[in-house]
């Protein structure tokens, strides 16, 4: 069979094949396209997310631009423009020559395939009305050539096509409201139903297959009136009415669908780059079709697909092309499912425009609403006066405008004022709804903070000079971090947020502060100064302390005072041990013994200093020990009691308890134990400061034997005492442990010397 040259013979480039299947019914009658059909399983937005995978050679994984992609068409929508766009070109059931012409700021359509034949009309959609251009000159009629925007000689740039005279291979640019044929050297084939792009990223036109006679897959690219063949190393199979589109987000050209000579569909998506083709294998993407409506959307940042020719059906789904992964859209709306559709950025009002295909002689937009929040200022203090304005872009007819205020208010328009009365972070939304039922939103955040609080001090802000002011200030709320400047007189003296200042001459003085917060907010705090010509009498010190003799350890206090001088004063101690202090009261404990000179040097506010001192006398600490005449006997045994004392301030008395009852006094003590048992006899010994020792011996009294002689012990002096460190009762327990050991050790010797009876 005989590969049909055109759309009369045959339905786009298909062949025989593709006839017999369009008699079969496998594709709709021309001009009365099939309604979408799903597939059986189709996919909810979340299952494409969920089986969505990263291409193993792109950076971004396919699940997260997918969700971005969702986000971003949430606020997108078709809408029919039919009724509004005036006169419209008759219907085109076949095309493809349409493109966006920014230097004339319109979308200009050539061409196509009429009822009545082979079109070479021109017109142009610019304020939402088509418009019949009717140059002086045109190419023949045809359709399924290629157009686009050439941005480096700055014109509409065509190429190819069919019509009367069957396939072309003519290039032509439209420039200045008119047609010119472009002579070259060297063209690609005559064809029809070739994909043709400007790839920015490389800096030329690229043309890819086509029907040339058979399907083709070869690669040129166009630059200046030059058509070069690429040849690259690997590219898609040979297929006609592909969808190529440069996507300006990744640099890259990417091919979708299309079909061979036979009918058979291209389910693949390539991708082409500095003059290689990669097929992006394991990725989402769109049941296989071709002749589908397929343009780059620079406000969403991503390619649009709309319908085409499934394998079953003619197709009225949306798809977008997020870099790695075709994601499936859900408008509410949708045109009628079509082939051929004629689709193109519409600069103008950022939007896509979709025309006619299919049998339709409709007008559609594909657009997003969008929205942006501004909120001035977006800090500060409160009560806080906040101007929130909205900018809308995208809007098809009259809009709403809400604001949900973040303080539990609303407000209405595009733009409004909110007055924030406590601190916090608040996050004013607006709303948009346009008159197609689009809805978008945007979110601003204000943070207002708690009002710049200084509590600031200056000491004294009186007296005689010269005169030595401390100053300094607590700051909070506000933005951190505060810059602060004190001055006196306007003069800067420091930036610190305290210091000092000597006013040396007499006068009034304004001492200020200034504190900034981060965000601008300024506070300030003044003080008068006032300095007199009256001098106080000269800086004199007198140190006290007490007591000023005492036992190692002694721990001492003492304190100063100033008379005269000027405020503040700083008082500096040396205690004459190496020990050293500051403040008007200082306390120091004196280790070792001996005679230490304690001194205090005092610095006024006039930097005068004055100074004074006083001995402290550290004595080596009372010990006491005492000795028995006799430590055991038979009863009644007499028993004398011996005091030997070290260290103190002298002895100032000595007190006895002996155990029996009976007291003593003295250093000496004597008494007679009438009973048998054991007694332990006890000194305190007290000296002139207060302090005390404690001593104590054990004697023990056993009954007489008859024919035994005991033997009597004497002058046994168990080592016990203490100092004022430490208690009477605690060292009595002491000593006593001592002597009841000693008495335990005579009573065994006492036992070992008793003669056998």
């Amino acid at each position: 069979m005989t590969p049909f040259p055109g759309r009369r013979n045959g339905i786009a480039c298909l062949g025989a094949l593709g006839a017999a299947l369009l008699l079969l019914g496998a594709f709709p009658a021309l001009g009365a396209p099939a309604n979408h059909v799903a597939p059986a399983a189709h996919p909810t937005p979340s299952a494409a997310l969920a089986s969505a995978a990263c291409a193993a050679d792109r950076d971004t994984c396919a699940v997260e631009q997918a969700t971005a992609s969702l986000e971003r068409h949430s606020s997108a929508a078709w809408v029919d423009l039919t009724n509004r766009s005036g006169t419209a070109p008759p219907e085109r059931d076949y095309g493809r020559s349409m493109a966006w012409d920014p230097a004339t700021g319109y979308v200009l359509l050539f061409g196509g395939d009429e009822d009545t034949g082979y079109a070479n009309d021109t017109w142009a959609f610019e304020n939402g009305s088509w418009t019949n251009l009717s140059p002086a000159h045109a190419p023949s009629g045809r359709d399924h050539g290629t157009l686009v925007w050439d941005p480096v000689d700055h014109y509409m740039l065509m190429f190819g096509g069919s019509g009367d005279g069957g396939a072309y291979n003519d290039t032509w640019k439209f420039a200045n409201g008119d047609w010119t044929q472009i002579p070259t050297t060297s063209a690609p084939s005559a064809r029809w139903s070739s994909s043709l792009v400007w790839d920015s990223a490389d800096g030329y036109g690229l043309l890819f297959g086509g029907c040339a006679g058979e399907v083709v897959n070869d690669t040129w690219t166009y630059l200046s009136g030059v058509w070069t063949n690429v040849s690259p190393v690997h590219s898609p199979p040979p297929v006609g009415d592909a969808s190529l589109v440069y996507d300006t987000a990744t640099g890259q050209v990417v091919l979708f669908g299309g079909a061979d000579w036979y009918g058979n569909l291209n389910p693949n998506t390539w991708v082409y780059h500095a003059g290689n083709w990669t097929e992006l294998v394991g990725i989402p993407e769109p049941p296989a079709r071709t002749m589908a409506s397929a343009a780059y959307d620079p406000a969403l940042g991503e390619e649009i697909l709309f319908g085409g020719q499934g394998s079953t059906a003619v197709l009225d789904d949306t798809w977008a092309f997020s870099g790695s992964a075709w994601i499936e859209l859900f408008p509410a709306v949708t045109p009628s499912a079509r082939y051929f559709g004629e689709f193109a950025w519409n600069g103008a009002n950022n939007s896509l425009l979709l025309f006619s295909g299919g049998g339709f002689d409709d007008t559609w937009a594909y657009y997003a609403l969008n929205v942006t929040a501004n909120a001035t200022p977006t800090n500060g203090t409160a009560p806080l006066l906040v101007n929130l304005t909205s900018t809308i872009s995208g809007a098809q007819g009259s809009v709403t405008v809400v604001w949900q205020l973040g303080n539990g208010t609303m407000a209405n328009g595009t733009a409004v004022n909110a007055t924030y009365t406590q601190p916090g972070l608040y996050f004013p939304t607006v709303e948009v709804t346009d008159g197609s039922g689009a809805y978008a939103t945007a979110m601003v955040e204000v943070d207002v903070l708690a009002p710049v609080i200084v509590n600031a001090f200056a000491d004294p802000t009186s007296g005689p000079a010269p005169l030595h002011v401390l100053f300094g200030a607590a700051i909070s709320g506000g933005v951190t971090p505060y810059a602060t400047t004190w001055t006196v007189g306007g003069s800067p003296i420091t930036t610190s947020t305290n210091g000092s200042y000597v006013f040396s001459f007499t006068g009034i003085f304004a001492l200020q502060l200034t504190v900034h917060d981060a965000n601008g907010r300024t506070v300030v705090r003044s003080f008068a100064i006032v300095v007199s010509a009256t001098r106080p009498p000269p800086l004199s010190v007198v140190v006290t302390g007490g007591p000023t003799t005492g036992e190692a350890p002694f721990n001492a206090s003492f304190a100063v005072l100033e008379i005269g001088g000027v405020a503040p004063y700083e008082p500096v101690w040396s205690f004459g041990d190496g020990g050293e202090g500051q403040g008007a009261v200082a306390a120091h404990t004196f280790a070792a013994p001996g005679t230490y000179p304690v001194e205090v040097v005092v610095t006024d506010g006039a930097a005068d200093t004055a100074a004074a001192f006083l001995n402290v006398t550290v004595l080596v600490p009372l010990t006491t020990g005492v000795s028995a005449s006799v430590v055991n006997g038979t009863a009644p045994l007499k028993v004398t009691f011996t005091s030997m004392t070290s260290g103190g301030n002298g002895v100032s008395s000595v007190r006895w308890d002996l155990g029996d009852g009976a007291e003593g006094s003295g250093t000496t003590a004597v008494t007679t134990y009438a009973t048998v048992g054991s007694y332990t006899a006890t000194a305190v010994v007290t000296d002139a400061l207060g302090g005390y020792a404690v001593a104590s011996v054990t004697v023990d009294v056993v009954a007489a034997t008859s024919g035994t002689h005991p033997v009597q012990h004497t002058n046994q002096t168990p080592v016990a005492s203490s100092t004022n460190g430490v208690s009477a009762p605690e060292a009595g327990a002491i000593g006593a442990g001592i002597v009841g050991a000693i008495a335990v050790v005579a009573g065994l010797v006492l036992w070992r010397r008793r003669p056998s009876g």
